[in-house]
């Protein structure tokens, strides 16, 4: 066996290993570019994820954690494709509706999810993540934990 020919058998040897590892780990990254990439990573986290379109044409996301739905919102979008960013987003009806000072105290309190109220003083929390292009699926998940967990502080924080 010459050596040119043992370099290429290693060359593909190391090659089927390398693929095979990337088929059994699943994707690496995700991207707002792919929407499918992102329903894969929530689902492979456990959730639920149904691709939809907002009223703008761009792709969004509806998912629950929590016991609530949420929407994930594409922004930087040409003609609703090549996103570029992502935003976490819930709203939530209340009658009574709430103040500005305690959507004011929650927003210097916490750093994941900015609070603020709509125009009928009900409360919406939201969370922005730019350039979500190549990133890797343990920032995502870490990204996404984080906004579970903010989700969570915030039915309690509003006595959802």
């Amino acid at each position: 066996m010459t050596m040119k020919f043992k370099a290429h058998i290693i060359g593909l040897t190391f090659a089927g290993l390398l693929f095979t590892q990337q088929a059994v780990a699943g994707p690496t990254s995700v991207s707002a570019a792919y929407p499918d990439s992102i329903i894969t990573a929530l689902q492979d986290l456990g959730y639920k994820a149904e691709l939809t379109t907002d009223s703008y044409g761009d792709p969004m996301i509806r998912s629950a954690a929590n016991g609530v739905g949420f929407a994930l919102n594409f922004y930087g979008c040409e003609n609703g494709e090549l996103c570029t960013d992502l935003q976490f987003s819930v709203a939530f009806d209340d009658p009574e509706g709430m103040s500005f000072i305690s959507m004011n105290s929650w927003n210097v309190e916490k750093v994941m999810g900015t609070a603020f109220l709509d125009d009928k003083n009900d409360p919406v929390l939201q969370h922005f993540v730019s350039q979500v292009d190549g990133m890797s699926r343990s920032n995502f998940d870490a990204t996404f934990n984080a906004w579970v967990e903010a989700l969570g502080q915030f039915t309690d924080y509003i006595d959802w």
